[in-house]
């Protein structure tokens, strides 16, 4: 039978695991929309349109990529946490 202390540092790793899970998501939203406000700055879909002839939407194509990336990460490091 596990011992109190046992349970207790179970229930720690678990919240901590949940606080860098959140943490995560709130920076890769940060990050996925400043991505997209610096691609718009740059005027990056124009650029590429004027040189590739793609019609593609660079700043929302990248500002997720960086924002999916961002989340799996965090993921990644609470698993890591959990053992």
């Amino acid at each position: 039978m596990p011992t109190f202390s046992t349970i207790q540092s179970i229930i720690i790793n678990l919240v901590v695991a949940i606080l860098i899970i959140f943490l995560g998501l709130i920076f890769g939203r940060f990050l996925g929309n400043l991505t997209k406000r610096i691609l718009k700055e740059f005027e990056s879909d124009r650029l590429i349109k004027k040189h590739i002839s793609l019609e593609i939407k660079a700043e929302n194509v990248l500002g997720n990529i960086v924002k999916y990336a961002s989340y799996t990460i965090a993921i990644v490091i609470a698993l890591n946490h959990l053992g």
